[in-house]
């Protein structure tokens, strides 16, 4: 299967590969709870009280010099942590700028739950460059949406084609 296939290309590089099922009946509940918290809906789906809890153990036991995450998406799993441990953030973009761009294209019923979502997304970009030691974006453009702040890398996608050999 592909994950077995993935999880053989991987074991290469790591030594230790974890993996946590979650269940889609609770990622909608923590949306609920995300949003009497103000945090981002995107946040609250992917965050499992269970999967906290046990990565805070296993931070704690592996006691790493660096934790690396993806997105605000995972941010809320290290933000917390009992181990005190340097944190990096991968923006990738900048989430609360695309919620803006697609508020303002998408269809006027969807309008006012793009802008809200902006709204909490930029709030809490803002907390993870305030928690986080370093954070890393794809584009300038990006990176001066968040505020050109100093803790930022820009990690661009993509490839040079002035060095690409065609």
């Amino acid at each position: 299967s592909e994950a077995k296939l993935l999880r053989k290309a991987l074991n290469r590089h790591c030594c230790q590969i974890y993996t946590f099922k979650r269940n889609i009946i609770s990622a909608f509940l923590q949306m609920l709870v995300g949003l009497l918290l103000f945090r981002p809906l995107q946040v609250s789906y992917y965050y499992d009280l269970k999967l906290a809890r046990a990565f805070n153990t296993l931070i704690t036991k592996i006691k790493p010099e660096l934790v690396h995450v993806q997105t605000i998406r995972m941010a809320e799993y290290v933000l917390n942590l009992k181990y005190p441990v340097k944190k990096i953030i991968d923006f990738i973009d900048a989430l609360s700028l695309n919620m803006l761009e697609k508020g303002q294209t998408t269809r006027l019923l969807l309008k006012p739950l793009y802008f809200f979502e902006a709204l909490l997304c930029t709030s809490y970009e803002k907390m993870c460059l305030n928690k986080f030691q370093r954070a890393l974006i794809v584009s300038n453009y990006d990176k001066k949406y968040l505020g050109n702040d100093r803790k930022i890398r820009i990690n661009p996608n993509g490839v040079i084609v002035k060095h690409a050999i065609i």
